[in-house]
């Protein structure tokens, strides 16, 4: 995936939004602490059901953020969980890559001192 891995507008929209950087921050925060464990839990879910409860899982956090790609792609792994389709290997891995970009492009945005 190329670009961005997380939209600056969306994360300025909740900074605006929580009427407080301080909390948009923190918001933020919290997302970064609790990343690898969501993607863990999507990357080894066992069965459709534990699938799409951990893609949504990710999914929501991530939008909320501004990482509007790996959303996309956890609403992807949501339809085909509901389809009865499991992750496969190439999958999980675009997974990981674009935790990592996001977990990057957050943590430089958090260290900047940039609003939001």
């Amino acid at each position: 995936m190329s670009g961005d891995a997380v939209d600056r507008a969306v994360l300025a929209a909740l900074a605006e939004d929580t009427a407080d950087v301080r909390v948009a921050r923190e918001i933020v925060a919290i997302y970064l602490s609790r990343l690898h464990d969501r993607r863990d839990a999507l990357v080894g879910a066992r069965g459709a059901a534990a699938l799409l409860r951990a893609a949504h899982g990710l999914r929501s956090p991530s939008e909320l953020v501004g990482a509007v790609g790996l959303g996309a792609r956890c609403a992807a792994i949501e339809r085909a969980a509901r389809g009865g389709r499991l992750l496969d290997d190439a999958t999980a891995d675009e997974v990981r890559r674009e935790c990592d970009r996001v977990e990057r492009e957050l943590w430089s945005h958090l260290e900047g001192g940039a609003p939001g």
